[in-house]
């Protein structure tokens, strides 16, 4: 539950739709922080690993290939309208073909493949030169998942809207959430900085040669902002 009148939290509730697993893995207890894989103030590459490991599990749980494991893929890329897993010694397809709903860039080498499982998303990221692509055989960056969090934008309880200077500012926020053009000027750690709402995302369909839009909600755009 979020007031309203506060657009820095609205904004936060609104991007943490979407987020990367593969931060979140690292960052939590998901993962044991004992031992070698102990976070640690520099990188942990013991800890890394484990963290792409356990994102490949997520990826077997989501969209099971025909054969192998997500672990062993070396590419990915859409023909005729479905998504081939490329390994070593051979190529998979997904057990369940409608899991992949769409991707971004070329069809033979896409940016960000697109799957759905129970309703939500999981996105996987292809960068072969990012900082954790350029290391992973299939250039995988990193993994985004669609949380089914619902964000309550709270005019009730938790607000203090006693005049019409209250009432104006509640309401504009909301205009500004429903129209994504909501901003805000924070300041943290003695540094400013401008709190915006992350764009649409935007995909291929699996068939379709032109990008359509997701029509979900502007909510659910990818979490580049901070959630504190």
């Amino acid at each position: 539950m979020v007031p309203v009148l506060n657009a820095r939290f609205a904004i936060n509730a609104a991007n943490a739709r979407w987020g990367s697993l593969y931060d979140a893995l690292y960052g939590t207890g998901a993962i044991p922080q004992e031992g070698d894989l102990a976070p640690g103030r520099a990188y942990n590459p013991k800890r890394g690993a484990e963290v792409i490991a356990y994102g490949r599990r997520v990826l077997d749980l989501v969209a099971p290939l025909t054969e192998g494991s997500h672990a062993d893929a070396t590419g990915y890329r859409v023909d005729n309208g479905a998504l081939t897993v490329e390994r070593a010694d051979a190529a998979s397809a997904l057990s369940d073909p409608a899991a992949f709903v769409g991707y971004r860039g070329d069809a033979a080498a896409p940016t960000a493949v697109l799957l759905r499982h129970h309703g939500l998303h999981v996105e996987i990221q292809i960068d072969p030169e990012g900082p954790i692509g350029r290391t992973d055989a299939a250039g995988v960056n990193d993994i985004l998942v669609e949380s089914a969090t619902t964000a309550i934008m709270d005019l009730e309880d938790s607000v203090a809207a006693v005049d019409a200077d209250d009432k104006s500012l509640g309401y504009r926020n909301w205009r500004g959430l429903v129209t994504g053009t909501l901003s805000e000027e924070v300041t943290k750690g003695g540094t400013t900085f401008t709190r915006t709402m992350n764009p649409d995302r935007e995909y291929i369909a699996p068939t379709a040669r032109a990008a359509s839009r997701s029509r979900a909600a502007r909510c659910c755009s990818c979490a580049t902002s901070g959630t504190s």
